[in-house]
């Protein structure tokens, strides 16, 4: 960011205006030797509202404007695979039982 506000200044000759709002909350996983494993961005709450409530396994509607998702990126080493998942931020608690299905899916459709 230092690099992107330095260069911005030097062209438009003041420092670039920051709106919290519009940036992305993010999440960072590591192993135990620092390396990264998941990285979640989520739409911030100041931009968009959750828009659901969970409540045990119902999902209520809470009404109006549009929804704050996250992006979630992870890779199986192993199959050399990249993997992404979208859904909506209410689910972001959940990270980790939608990393592991999707490892899952994987690992059960291996052709051995």
């Amino acid at each position: 960011m230092a690099d992107y506000a330095r260069e911005h200044e030097e062209i438009h000759g003041k420092p670039p205006i920051r709106n919290p709002a519009f940036e992305d909350d993010w999440f960072v996983a590591r192993d135990s030797s620092g390396r990264v494993t998941t990285f979640i961005k989520c739409e911030t709450h100041a931009f968009r509202g959750d828009g659901f409530r969970l409540d045990g396994d119902r999902m209520i509607n809470l009404g109006g404007g549009p929804i704050a998702t996250c992006a979630h990126y992870f890779s199986d080493i192993e199959s050399s695979i990249f993997l992404h998942a979208t859904y909506m931020r209410v689910f972001f608690k959940d990270w980790r039982k939608i990393e592991y299905a999707m490892r899952s899916v994987l690992a059960n459709s291996k052709i051995r």
